[in-house]
């Protein structure tokens, strides 16, 4: 897959939150978390309000709506990523759990899976040897 290049427009398209990388601790003035699409281009990419790539920010002029940050490029800003080892599983991620957590605890479970499969493996084995 090519990397997501944005235009003065933005990316041309909403994402949903498992297509974004978060910030570990840095907002938009509206109070939502920055990120950027995890297919971004490094070299033109930008942390973004994530509300507005999610399609959540109320359009300016109608009731409701905030002030939001500019993109922010990666070649001029510095922002702690929620996948960082340095961010300690910190997020801006809505529920509060980071992707790096989620990538963990998948892959927990999955060595929890092996581990039951091999001490049910063992006790077979065990079992037909004492008959």
């Amino acid at each position: 897959m090519d990397p997501l290049v944005p235009t003065e427009a933005g990316y041309g398209r909403t994402f949903r939150d498992s297509e974004l990388v978060y910030s570990a601790t840095s907002c938009c003035l509206c109070g939502a978390g920055l990120a950027y699409p995890r297919r971004a281009h490094p070299g033109s990419g930008a942390w973004d309000c994530s509300d507005i790539l999610t399609g959540r920010a109320v359009k300016q002029g109608e009731p409701g709506a905030k002030r939001h940050d500019g993109p922010a490029p990666f070649a001029f800003y510095k922002v702690l990523s929620e996948l960082q080892p340095s961010a300690a599983l910190r997020t801006t991620r809505p529920g509060g759990v980071s992707l790096l957590a989620r990538q963990k605890a998948k892959k927990d479970t999955a060595l929890c899976a092996v581990a039951v499969l091999v001490v049910a493996a063992a006790l077979l084995l065990a079992k037909a040897f004492v008959w």
